[in-house]
């Protein structure tokens, strides 16, 4: 490393390499010792924005947080020491000034009529995530100059002395990088092997498969009016599939004056059928408004990180979810129940027993914003904590993955990360219209060889067997480093330089898809064990090490993702000292094969 200079390589220019660059930025005055630090930000997409927010994506898909609870800027529970904040407007704000500014164009026409428990476009949440970058980018060229490269990023290697080096498409390399931040949104895999079947039977039939993508992404064009389409899972991207085929193609929603909202079809919708495990979609996540009832993004008054770190100190081993963290979680949750019926007191209590939430999940369709949601918005209020107590073996494998992984998060987000209730009032009226059919609980989805066409079918519902010639996977790809199709993930993987994620040896043990990573501030940990330690990483890749990264930045609640970051921020800037091994000649050869490749 320079004395003079210091170079960082950023990977990934969406919303969590901004709060890198800005976190860098904010530090660089007084970490940088007066070295000028030059940050090398890289991604194809429009920086600030990234992929998933872009900016030109259709504006009938919806964000699944309020406006009032987006912001890209440090909260007051960001530890800083001593560091300028940088401060800035949440997406709210933002948008009211641009309503106020007599801007035209899509973005202001929506502003105008958004209020700060409404539900905003991702195009306009795109907007502002590219108006901060912007920001960002005036504010850091006091003390970092930003280098931004439209392309991607395939491949990361050592180069002479411990700096790194990038590979960019088209075959241009970044050198004598003394850092790299990997911060990656949801990277692309490569397909299952039930899906590569299913996308053989498509293509032998002459059929549709769309495998899981983001629905902004999709190609709907071979979807023909009035033809019945399987689309799978009932969760937040089967509601952006269902706009894209309704509204998106013409189709109004009504309310009239009994508050009904109904359908007007076009003509050209499909007819969808639909299904998952439970068969009724999400709960909806309207309790999660930035003044209204529910969790309302408090601060915990039970688990906080201060409480999960003492019982770490004190346990001998890892924490059990039953008989550690749940009953901090039931806690917060009778705590706002009871603040929720009888407003100016506290419930202390009982919390109830682990079987109990499963109980709930059936009320929250009747709640109109009672005790009730108030408690099990508190499962979305709390992703950071129960995130920080889980993390790095701070549960054993099997707790993770019967518990956390396999029951409580998969439950915690159908009850409280559903979409806008205005999603569930216009299924209801597309239900009514004849447009969807809900097949039924535990829906099966098979390829009829037969028939030459998809079958679905209810093993709970009789006479619900039904064919079509288009199947739809309405979820996301998972995560997973050793199906991933991301180019530098995958070289870094081949070459030894990355592995997944991996909880406990033997009978508890536990693999896991993610980027494997330290503790903050998360270098990257390679193929041998060993932590690089000029590489971390942020964001989604590291997922299966760190739970909730795609969760939104809350204001002044000092989220995860900001502290993350931060931390980041602080490594990058501070000396670094030798790499912990000499240079492995074996995987040198594998990184040469795999350019080659």
């Amino acid at each position: 490393m320079s004395e003079k200079s210091l170079v960082v390589g950023v990977v990934g220019a969406g919303p969590r390499g901004l709060a890198v660059v800005e976190r860098l930025a904010a530090h660089a005055g007084r970490l940088a010792a007066g070295r000028a630090v030059t940050v090398h930000l890289i991604d194809p997409e429009p920086a600030g924005a990234g992929r998933e927010w872009r900016t030109g994506q259709d504006r009938s898909l919806l964000l699944d947080t309020v406006a009032g609870r987006v912001t890209a800027f440090a909260g007051e529970g960001v530890a800083t020491a001593g560091t300028p904040q940088r401060r800035g407007p949440g997406l709210y704000e933002w948008a009211r000034a641009l309503a106020g500014s007599g801007a035209t164009g899509a973005d202001a026409a929506e502003a105008r009529g958004l209020g700060p428990d409404s539900y905003p476009t991702r195009a306009l949440a795109g907007g502002y995530f590219r108006w901060v970058f912007r920001q960002v980018a005036v504010a850091a060229a006091e003390s970092v100059a930003l280098r931004v490269h439209a392309t991607r990023a395939v491949a990361l290697d050592d180069g002479p002395g411990g700096t790194q080096e990038i590979l960019l498409a088209g075959g241009r390399r970044l050198t004598g990088l003394d850092a790299v931040v990997l911060a990656q949104g949801r990277v692309p895999v490569r397909p299952t092997a039930q899906e590569r079947g299913y996308a053989a039977f498509a293509a032998e039939f002459g059929l549709v498969y769309l495998a899981p993508a983001h629905p902004a992404d999709a190609d709907l064009s071979a979807v023909a009016p009035g033809e019945p389409v399987v689309l799978r899972g009932l969760g937040l991207n089967f509601f952006d599939y269902l706009t894209l085929l309704t509204t998106g193609r013409g189709g109004r929603f009504d309310r009239d004056r009994d508050g009904r909202v109904t359908y007007r079809p076009s003509g050209r919708e499909p007819r969808v059928l639909c299904g998952a495990r439970r068969g009724v979609p999400y709960g909806t996540g309207d309790g999660h408004r930035n003044g209204g009832g529910g969790g309302g993004g408090k601060i915990p008054r039970v688990f906080t990180e201060e409480l999960t770190a003492r019982l770490r100190a004190q346990r001998d081993g890892p924490l059990d979810f039953p008989g550690s963290l749940w009953p901090l979680i039931a806690r917060e949750m009778e705590s706002a129940y009871y603040t929720a019926l009888l407003p100016g007191r506290e419930g202390p209590g009982r919390a109830p027993e682990l079987p109990g939430l499963r109980a709930a999940a059936g009320a929250r369709a009747g709640t109109g914003g009672g005790p009730v949601e108030a408690a099990l918005d508190v499962l979305h209020d709390l992703r950071d904590e129960v995130r920080l107590a889980a993390d790095h073996a701070g549960l054993d494998g099997e707790s993770r993955r019967r518990d956390l992984d396999g029951w409580f998060t998969p439950l915690g987000t159908y009850l409280s990360l559903g979409p806008p209730a205005r999603r569930t009032e216009e299924l209801i009226a597309l239900v009514h219209a004849g447009v969807v059919r809900i097949v039924g609980p535990a829906m099966q989805v098979a390829a009829d060889r037969d028939a030459g066409m998809f079958a679905c079918e209810s093993p709970r519902a009789s006479g619900s067997r039904e064919t079509a010639r288009v199947l739809i996977e309405g979820r996301l790809p998972g995560v997973d480093l050793r199906r991933t199709a991301d180019p530098l993930l995958r070289h870094l993987l081949a070459t030894g330089q990355c592995r997944p994620y991996e909880l406990g040896p033997g009978r508890t043990g536990y693999v896991a898809g993610g980027l494997a990573v330290t503790g903050r501030p998360f270098h990257v940990v390679g193929g041998d064990g060993v932590p690089h330690p000029r590489r971390f990483a942020v964001g989604v890749p590291r997922e299966s090490a760190h739970g909730v990264t795609a969760a939104a930045i809350r204001p002044a609640a000092g989220p995860a993702t900001l502290t993350d970051t931060d931390a980041i921020a602080r490594a990058v800037l501070a000396p670094a000292g030798p790499l912990p091994r000499e240079r492995d000649d074996h995987r040198e050869r594998r990184a040469e094969e795999a350019r080659r490749s």
